[in-house]
């Protein structure tokens, strides 16, 4: 048919630079970055039902006071993104509370009974990095410091081949060697902290994997120490 070939060109053609014109705008080894400034959150995003997550005013607001304690232990609200197969990777946000409970990082997340949490709070003075077994909660680092609300800090955490380090304002704060868990989704923690901020939120890899479909989450997962409690 004439003119087929030629409008199928252009079609080609189209997509063609559409696709070099995105991948040269995503820097190389991204595997996902939010600077939330759109005043909308993006569709990759899943949040846990019992938050409050807003993105407003170029950051992303958690503004529930949500906590829960079940057989002893609390339970908060967070918001994941990527891949299943998502390994070797960095993790990295900026953080900021008007509050003074728990806010932190959420990586290599299997289910809402495992994965690891590098998670702050100010009112026990204390941060420190958890693994969650079958539900079952192991602190793998801790230490005595306390954030200072309406202070923006940077965290970020790298997990590699089993070696796990995270730092703060790219200070390291802890150095662990843990192989449970070497790969899996990466997300945001909030535990009775109404009114935390996060900005400039990525992940950065070279690893691919099973994509995970948006949908909301159950609440069940981000267990943190018993007598780490927001009044």
């Amino acid at each position: 048919m004439p003119g087929k070939p030629l409008r199928t060109s252009l079609i080609v053609g189209l997509i063609t630079l559409t696709l070099a014109s995105w991948a040269g705008a995503v820097p190389a080894g991204v595997l996902f970055a939010d600077d939330f400034e759109d005043g909308q959150l993006a569709s990759e995003w899943t949040t846990a039902e019992d938050g409050d997550w807003r993105e407003e005013d170029g950051i992303l607001r958690e503004v529930s006071n949500y906590y829960l304690y079940v057989s002893g232990f609390p339970q908060g609200t967070y918001a994941l993104v990527g891949q299943a197969g998502w390994k070797d990777y960095t993790v990295s946000v900026d953080m900021m509370s008007t509050d003074d409970d728990g806010m932190g990082i959420i990586f290599n997340y299997k289910d809402e009974l495992n994965g690891y949490l590098f998670v702050w709070i100010k009112e026990y003075g204390t941060r420190g990095l958890a693994k969650y077994v079958d539900g079952e909660e192991i602190w793998l680092a801790q230490e005595e410091v306390e954030y200072e609300e309406e202070v923006w800090y940077n965290i970020s955490v790298e997990t590699a081949d089993g070696v796990i380090r995270c730092y703060v304002d790219g200070a390291l704060v802890f150095d662990v060697t843990d192989t449970d868990f070497a790969s899996g989704q990466a997300g945001l923690y909030c535990f009775g902290n109404r009114d935390s901020h996060f900005d400039n939120f990525s992940v950065t890899g070279t690893q691919a994997g099973e994509i995970v479909p948006s949908a909301v989450t159950s609440r069940s997962w981000g267990h943190i120490k018993a007598d780490f409690m927001a009044p």
